[in-house]
């Protein structure tokens, strides 16, 4: 007598049992659907991986030029960390130089008549260059969230359109196509960076084959 899992029934009968080639051929067949939907999703999960990283060589971290400010006005404090960020800043040491552009930005924020006089825009002036110090200094997030906020209508347009161009730079290097399109888009009638979003926006599109 021999038993499967069909029952108990005679072993010289086992070979005439009707269902035996279907069971052997499901029992064959589920390991490989199996393992073609673990391959499936591995390779679903990379694209997405992919998908982020692929725009990151389209983004353009071009530093802004170092500029120099006259702070023989500003309160002493402010203008030595000031001048310390911005050297930093000229030298590449971009952490050094956030650190200080930061403190620098915190001293404004505390007293605003501290900067130097008749220069409205020298607080998103020290903003803008600690962004893009967090920036080269891989500090993408932190970065994005500088630019962004220069980005708001309310600022002058010239320091706006830096947190545009620089607020699409750090989407595209979080994988973010979409969302640097928008910024772009803003920058059509810019002086500057208009021939650039036009450019930039035109590769992205090709990339997400649009």
């Amino acid at each position: 007598m021999h038993i499967d899992d069909n029952g108990p029934h005679p072993a010289a009968g086992r070979h005439l049992w009707p269902g035996r080639p279907q069971r052997r051929q499901r029992s064959l067949w589920w390991p490989v659907a199996a393992a073609a939907a673990v391959i499936g999703l591995a390779l679903l999960l990379a694209a997405t991986g992919c998908r982020r990283a692929d725009f990151a060589d389209l983004a353009d971290r071009t530093p802004l030029p170092a500029t120099p400010v006259d702070m023989d006005t500003a309160a002493k404090p402010l203008a030595a960390i000031f001048n310390l960020g911005m050297a930093h800043y000229a030298t590449g040491d971009w952490p050094a130089a956030a650190d200080q552009l930061g403190r620098a930005d915190r001293m404004l924020q505390a007293d605003p008549r501290s900067g130097p006089a008749d220069q409205p825009l020298f607080a998103p002036f020290v903003r803008m260059y600690q962004g893009v110090a967090l920036l080269q200094g891989g500090q993408v997030a932190e970065a994005r969230a500088v630019f962004d906020a220069m980005a708001d209508p309310a600022v002058a347009r010239p320091l706006r359109e830096r947190g545009l161009w620089y607020g699409a730079q750090c989407r595209l290097l979080q994988g973010e196509p979409d969302g640097a399109l928008d910024l772009l888009a803003e920058l059509g009638g810019s002086p500057v960076y208009a021939e650039l979003a036009r450019d930039q926006a035109e590769a992205v599109s090709r990339r997400l084959g649009r």
